[in-house]
């Protein structure tokens, strides 16, 4: 059985990458883009920068970067498979719903790995400052992407198409001019700070800051946090994949 299920993700990801080639090359782009103009232009505004800032900026922009990823491309190239008919016929495959969901996961990270490679260059060439432990380095970007794309599928597959892109433009301009990813939550009121904790944003940036970047470790809060909100993402993609209009 599991080997049935492992051949029939194969078969889709060879079948997803075939039709998704030209996100090797633009997710690189958007996350390189993301993290010099982030990394840059703050610093420009900011002018001279403590360490604290830096790795602020740093760790941020690299988030922004796999936020724009999963809550905006993915969302994105969903909305333009349901509109021309792809999300229907992936519906009509005699395979379990969540082999789809996978195919598409496993396509998207690796398409975000030369992308990740590159932010992390920009980070260094600009502040000096590279993860402290690159055992995780893998491991945390991939579970913040995952979410991140998670949250984009199950937003395209629920959603209308005009309302997709509204919330898609709306998570990027909260997420990069309020939540407190690029600059410390003490300069935001402490109620607009007990909300961000909730949302996924914020403890994902503090999971790249804080283990990646300053060596500590893994808060369960934020691990938890980004767990939760996968897994609620997931099954409201599989929900909808399930359904028959």
């Amino acid at each position: 059985m599991l080997q049935k299920q492992l051949k029939q993700i194969a078969s889709l990801v060879e079948w997803t990458f075939l039709g998704n080639r030209h996100l090797f090359i633009l997710c690189g782009a958007v996350q390189f883009l993301m993290t010099l103009a982030l990394v840059y232009g703050y610093s420009l505004v900011m002018g001279e920068v403590s360490l604290e800032e830096k790795l602020y900026l740093g760790a941020g922009a690299i988030t922004m970067g796999l936020i724009s990823l999963g809550c905006t491309m993915a969302a994105q190239e969903v909305t333009g498979n349901r509109l021309d008919g792809m999300v229907e016929y992936l519906r009509t495959l005699p395979v379990p719903r969540i082999t789809l969901v996978l195919a598409d996961l496993v396509i998207w990270i690796l398409a975000s790995l030369p992308g990740i490679f590159l932010s992390l260059l920009v980070v260094y060439s600009k502040f000096q400052i590279l993860p402290q432990n690159w055992l995780l380095v893998i491991p945390i970007l991939d579970l913040v992407l995952v979410t991140m794309l998670l949250l984009g599928f199950s937003l395209a597959y629920s959603a209308p198409p005009s309302l997709t892109a509204l919330v898609n433009q709306l998570v990027l301009m909260v997420g990069l001019l309020f939540s407190p990813i690029l600059y410390p939550p003490s300069r935001l009121p402490e109620w607009i700070v007990s909300i961000y904790n909730y949302l996924p944003f914020v403890p994902a940036g503090n999971l790249v800051r804080n283990s990646l970047f300053q060596g500590q470790s893994v808060n369960i809060v934020d691990l938890g946090l980004l767990l939760f909100w996968s897994l609620l993402a997931l099954s409201a993609s599989l929900y909808q994949l399930e359904r028959r209009d």
